[in-house]
């Protein structure tokens, strides 16, 4: 199991009243008596955001707009990265009926997942990070992302770091800062197609691990029409 549902760490005192999700309460009791957790599976996902995706094409709306990179868009850009990482983390580890559960804005962790482990549940908070297109941000190197990400959740070893490998270059070695978190892991699509998606990364025994050609769940992009 990656992670278990940790206390208010560093939010103590002063963010409970802005955070109501499961993970982040004392009693776990809360999760059925307030109705704080709103876990879905990765087909009610996946519906949600064809819905969206098909909603984007139809109104013809500016790159910015399609590619979920508006503020008020950020919500939806974060449910995208939580369901491919979910999907390809869950294919990966044969981690069957696995759910998310996003998280307010104000926790630190972005999504939780948890799936069917006996009479139970495993479970993992999540960060989330994105290595943006390079039209965002030519200069940014994953290298300088990961140390960044480091120093600022130097104190996180219960949560598992998700970066999204958001471009189509290859990417050399990173110094990855094993103990800072509970896992580590790196992925994104393998070819434009977005058919499937790599994942690899250091799990919280130090093993390291590397999969490729994983199903991302995603509908093939449309092939854009040329004049005849």
């Amino acid at each position: 199991m990656l992670s278990r549902s940790r206390g208010l760490g560093p939010f103590e005192g002063k963010t409970l009243e802005r955070c109501g999700c499961s993970a982040c309460l004392p009693t776990r009791g809360f999760d059925a008596n307030l109705h704080y957790v709103s876990f879905r599976t990765l087909k009610e996902v996946g519906e949600e955001l064809e819905k969206i995706r098909k909603a984007l094409i139809a109104a013809n709306l500016p790159l910015a707009e399609q590619s979920l990179r508006r503020p008020n868009q950020k919500p939806t850009r974060e449910l995208y990265q939580a369901y491919l990482f979910a999907g390809s983390y869950g294919a990966a580890f044969d981690y069957r009926g696995m759910q998310i559960e996003m998280a307010p804005e104000y926790c630190e962790h972005d999504v939780r997942l948890r799936w069917p482990a006996g009479a139970s549940f495993d479970e993992a908070l999540v960060q989330l990070k994105e290595m943006p297109p390079a039209r965002l941000n030519e200069s940014l190197t994953l290298g300088d992302l990961v140390q960044k990400v480091s120093r600022k959740y130097h104190h996180a070893s219960n949560l598992t770091m998700a970066f999204f490998l958001n471009r189509t270059a290859r990417f050399g070695t990173v110094q990855t800062p094993i103990g800072h978190f509970r896992d580590l892991w790196f992925y994104g699509f393998n070819a434009e197609n977005r058919l499937t998606l790599f994942l690899m990364g250091v799990d919280r025994h130090g093993i390291e691990h590397r999969f490729t050609d994983l199903p991302s769940g995603v509908r093939k992009q449309p092939t854009p029409r040329t004049s005849a």
